[in-house]
């Protein structure tokens, strides 16, 4: 078919880019010195973006939530930061002896 026109249209899209937040974590290695660490202290993620929210995981790929990080013990572990945005960064911590 000659001159048949499938229906485009032109729209104007307007596309804004959100940085991801700024998540600082100590050293990542933190000495328990015989008890055990509370994640949740803000001097933890001093530093980092005001505002975000915090989440704990035992793992990298932040599938198996860390549900008592008050109360943590020898490892590593992860700690993700969302922005209001919906915008995220996540960074392993060490906790050892």
């Amino acid at each position: 078919m000659t001159g048949y026109c499938a229906g485009y249209a032109v729209a104007t899209v307007k596309a804004t880019v959100i940085e991801k937040p700024k998540l600082v974590i100590p050293n990542p290695v933190i000495n328990r010195a015989g008890g055990n660490v509370d994640l949740t202290l803000p001097q933890i993620t001093a530093g980092s973006d005001a505002g975000l929210i915090f989440s704990y995981w035992y793992d990298a790929e932040l599938t198996n939530p860390f549900l008592t990080p008050q109360a943590t013990g020898v490892g590593i572990y992860y700690i993700k930061g969302t922005s209001i945005s919906g915008c995220s960064s996540n960074h392993s911590i060490t906790v050892s002896d």
